[in-house]
């Protein structure tokens, strides 16, 4: 189950359509990778129950986006500004989920930029189809006995 992660990958898709998404953790590890390109990892935090028909789920989210040099940055500001704008609430009609962010924090380095970010989103929890009762068995002699 990554759908919080799915979610990323449209919001990365979304703002930045030219940039290259990295999953793989080996190839990132290895650093044999086109730059520029955004690394994204997700790690679950907590699933609890919130309803009887849902469970709230808690991640965190790491981005790291690589780039050249120091001289040639990525601007990430339209990252920023999408996320604000959308007041840290992101909803994703391909995931059915919605993702209620904490505000991120950056760490900027030379050759790169580090995000990370803690959200929440609910998980429709199946429930078994249960008999419903469609007929009633009245008897007409205890009612007109009342």
């Amino acid at each position: 189950m990554n759908k919080g992660r799915d979610v990323w990958i449209e919001i990365l898709e979304k703002v930045f359509p030219d940039l290259g998404i990295l999953l793989d953790n080996a190839t990132w590890l290895s650093g044999h990778f086109e730059k520029p390109c955004a690394y994204m990892e997700t790690d679950a935090v907590s699933e609890t129950a919130y309803s009887a028909s849902a469970n709230q789920v808690i991640e965190d989210v790491g981005i790291v986006f690589h780039f050249e040099s120091a001289e040639n940055p990525l601007d990430i500001s339209p990252l920023r500004k999408y996320l604000r704008d959308e007041r840290f609430c992101v909803a994703s009609p391909a995931q059915g989920i919605m993702l209620n962010m904490e505000s991120p924090k950056y760490r900027e380095h030379n050759d790169k930029i580090e995000m990370t970010c803690r959200y929440t989103y609910l998980v429709h929890i199946e429930k078994e189809p249960v008999q419903k009762i469609e007929t009633f068995n009245i008897d007409a002699e205890e009612i007109a006995d009342d």
